[in-house]
Formats: C-alpha cells, structure tokens, sequence
C-alpha cells in the first residue's frame, strides 16, 4: 500500500487533491486530449479525466470520459505527476479501442463504465504499473 504519510498537503492544483511522491499510486492514468494549439502548431494534451491500469493494455474509467470525442484524438498517459510539467518518466499511449457498458445511459449516468485499449503496452517502466500488482508493492 502507499505510505500514507507522504501525503503532504493541499497541492497546487486549486486545492484539488494532494501532493504524492512520484510513484504513489502507480496504476493511477490520465486521460487527455491531443489538441492542436492555433498559435504554435504543435500539439498538447488537455486532462479529460483519470483512470486506472488494469493491466499493460486496458485502462477502467468512466464512459462518459471516454465518449464525448473521437477515439483517435484520447491519450492516456501513465506515470504522469504533475499535469502540465513533463519530466521525462510519462508513456504517453494512444487508445485504440473503446468498451463502453451496454447498458450506459448518458442522461441518467447509471453503469457509467468503459475499458479503454491502448495501441502499445505501458511497459511498466516508469514507475506506473497496473493494479493487478499492488500486491507485490513494498
């Protein structure tokens, strides 16, 4: 389990959430959008939503994050610790397939559920690993 008590506050996020060693929660994904910026031409990613590793190639988050926009232009980007500041450590992986529950209602939100496949395995790496091994965590 991570330790607890490397917690170390309110981050600097606007108060949304707290500041972690790298590594902390280690299946823990986010899901962007590769967006291209008018006035420099290249491409960011702006955060949609997270998720989570259940293994090297599938990513469980909520449908309603993964169906507003087509499937070419999600990222998922494991080992990601500071939205926005790149440090090197980040796999960012294209998705190429989208489950999304039968029986999801977007106007209710009930069975709000979707694995996402990426088009190459997040290796681990990182310091990012799917949730099947928090087990074998020390």
């Amino acid at each position: 389990m991570p330790d607890p008590d490397k917690l170390t506050g309110a981050g600097s996020g606007g108060g949304r959430g707290r500041a972690v060693a790298y590594g902390s929660f280690p299946w823990q994904v986010r899901i962007a959008l590769s967006e291209r910026d008018p006035s420099t031409g290249t491409h960011r990613l702006r955060h949609v939503c997270s998720g989570a590793l259940l293994s090297d190639r599938f990513v469980v988050t909520t449908a309603r994050c993964l169906t507003a926009h087509p499937i070419f232009k999600y990222r998922v980007s494991a080992g990601d610790h500071v939205l926005g500041a790149a440090d090197g450590r980040e796999a960012i992986l294209s998705v190429q397939s989208v489950y999304v529950h039968d029986l999801y209602d977007e106007r209710t939100g009930e069975h709000d559920l979707a694995l996402a496949k990426v088009r190459a395995a997040a290796g681990g790496t990182g310091g990012y690993f799917d949730i099947g091994q928090v087990n074998n965590m020390t």
